[in-house]
């Protein structure tokens, strides 16, 4: 029996303002979302301070925990507070879980 390994595309979009030359990036536990360390997922401003990702992140785990941050200068000024976000997209698509 073949072991098909199943991938997952992730949008995201949250709204907050910011100050001007600030934006918002989101990192997690996943290597594609910085293991932590540095904020690789980049979000798109729009009207209303929406921010938005265009294009899908790809997981291979349908797991993870995330963190939105601000950005100014490439550095993290600002870190969102409270428990980290935890999604288990799994569970969601069977209407189990209610994420933040």
């Amino acid at each position: 029996m073949e072991n098909i390994q199943k991938h997952y595309k992730v949008y995201f979009s949250v709204k907050y303002g910011v100050k001007f030359g600030q934006s918002i990036s989101l990192i997690g536990d996943k290597e594609q979302l910085g293991q932590w360390k540095t904020p690789k997922v980049n979000l798109s401003w729009s009207k209303g301070n929406i921010w938005v990702l265009n294009d899908p992140v790809k997981l291979d785990s349908p797991k993870f925990c995330f963190k939105y941050v601000v950005v100014e200068g490439g550095n993290v000024v600002r870190w969102e507070e409270g428990d980290d976000r935890k999604i288990d997209l799994e569970a969601a698509l069977q209407g189990e879980s209610k994420t933040p």
